[in-house]
């Protein structure tokens, strides 16, 4: 029998496996037959033997020992385990197996392709979990959270003596730390005390970020935009997206709208960033409607105000206690009440 040669070595390769499939349901429509006699009847019985008629003898064990043992190792694996074989035509891959053997390729051949349902469903399952894989391997992992602030305020110390106290329904967490940084996130309203040092301390806050060596500053993403406000010492605040930055001195504020527009610099009152850490809250010449949204932030409560109401000017002082207190304050200074319409909503009513 004529050696083939990516076969003759290859006890376990599939290739061996699948060539002599191939070899033994050939067929040839050429009347000269220019496969030698004594490789078609090898084929056949070859045939016999992967269809169960008759058992696998090699009958020149130096010629064909390589093609015996890869048809027993084909049927062993695959056959004896009910699998079936479903045949299609493939002149491309006959024409492998033809120029490899050195005899020419009919376009009649007829091959067994190695597939089934278990197959295919083997290979989906496969992909899924290679896909389910990557998806775990490759996702950018979720940040340490530090400290989160549930109904009170939770103040978090670092090891490098960095006080970070949070307001009600805020998240701390941790981004990144090396020699020269320490990097933190933060979801909510913090004030933070940060001791001098050589290392910068960074804070994100949705779009911006704010860039210290130490001071103490407040930070608070849940309004119309993030506001930074410094009590002392220096910082700067960025704009992430753009580079734009903007240096911040005591006792001024700076803005970063939804829009990614950055404010200048402006003075504002210490209280209305920093009263929330005694608990009480301190307006003056402020809307209702801003009174209304800082008092929904910190109770984690939503508050139904009349329009003719919203643009009412106020000034004065309401703790921040409780619900009950703070909503029976502010409706003394608005002349009326707030009844609870819903599970965490309320409503104004005049007197």
């Amino acid at each position: 029998m004529q050696a083939l040669p990516f076969l003759a070595n290859t006890r376990f390769h599939p290739t061996a496996r699948y060539t002599a499939l191939l070899l033994s349901m050939h067929t040839t429509n050429n009347a000269s037959d220019e496969v030698p006699a004594r490789d078609a009847a090898l084929a056949q019985h070859l045939g016999a033997y992967l269809r169960g008629e008759a058992p696998l003898q090699s009958r020149d064990a130096a010629d064909d020992e390589a093609l015996i043992e890869a048809l027993h190792d084909y049927r062993t694996d695959h056959q004896m385990d009910g699998e079936g074989l479903t045949p299609d035509a493939s002149d491309r891959l006959w024409r492998r197996v033809a120029q490899e053997a050195g005899i020419e390729a009919q376009p009649a051949a007829r091959i067994f392709r190695l597939s089934s349902a278990r197959t295919a469903m083997a290979v989906a399952a496969s992909l899924l979990v290679a896909g389910v894989l990557a998806f775990l391997l490759l996702r950018p992992s979720a940040p340490d959270v530090l400290a989160a602030a549930e109904d009170t305020a939770v103040t978090y110390t670092a090891d490098d003596g960095t006080r970070i106290t949070l307001r009600p329904h805020s998240t701390l967490v941790h981004l990144a730390a090396d020699a020269e940084r320490v990097r933190y996130g933060l979801d909510g309203e913090a004030f933070f005390d940060i001791p001098p040092s050589d290392r910068t301390v960074e804070v994100d806050a949705e779009d911006g970020r704010v860039r210290v060596l130490g001071t103490s500053f407040t930070v608070r993403t849940w309004g119309p935009s993030v506001a930074v406000y410094l009590v002392e010492g220096r910082l700067q605040f960025l704009h992430t997206p753009s580079g734009a930055a903007r240096e911040v001195a005591p006792g001024q504020r700076v803005a970063l709208t939804q829009e990614g527009l950055l404010s200048e610099p402006e003075a504002a009152d210490p209280a209305y960033y920093t009263a929330w850490m005694e608990n009480e809250l301190q307006f003056e010449e402020r809307t209702a409607a801003d009174v209304i949204a800082e008092l929904e932030y910190h109770h984690n409560i939503r508050i139904t105000l009349p329009e003719d109401v919203q643009d009412e000017t106020l000034s004065g002082r309401i703790l921040l206690d409780s619900v009950a207190q703070s909503l029976q304050d502010l409706g003394l200074v608005l002349g009326g009440t707030f009844e609870e319409t819903d599970d965490g909503h309320y409503h104004f009513r005049t007197s």
